[in-house]
């Protein structure tokens, strides 16, 4: 089972790789995954704990589930009822979310930091 913290320094080191202005999509694909896990495991300062597959299997994890929450943030910000605040949004995200997927989103600082981005 991935740490809190471990998830969020996965997204964080995706975002930085993905997002490099100068190679970014150039990339090929092992070589994106050597940069994402050696910022991964500098951020968590703990050497190489994890396996190639773990990291890239986690992040499939973790990419689907942000994006599953994505299409329902949006589904709800487009039929925002009047009167419904950010707050109110996010309740009726969480909710919705969790009646589709039984399950509760638990990614919320991890969707704040993917959602911001252009990718």
């Amino acid at each position: 089972m991935w740490e809190a913290g471990e998830v969020m320094a996965l997204a964080l080191a995706w975002i930085d790789s993905s997002e490099d202005s100068i190679q970014g999509d150039d990339k090929h694909s092992p070589e994106i995954w050597v940069q994402i896990r050696t910022k991964f495991f500098a951020l968590m300062g703990r050497g190489e704990h994890r396996g190639n597959d773990s990291v890239y299997k986690n992040w499939k994890s973790l990419r689907t589930q942000i994006t599953d929450f994505t299409a329902v943030h949006t589904h709800v910000q487009n039929n925002r009822k009047s009167g419904m605040g950010d707050a109110d949004v996010l309740e009726a995200c969480l909710k919705q979310y969790k009646t589709l997927y039984n399950k509760d989103f638990s990614m919320l600082d991890v969707w704040r930091q993917c959602i911001s981005l252009p990718k």
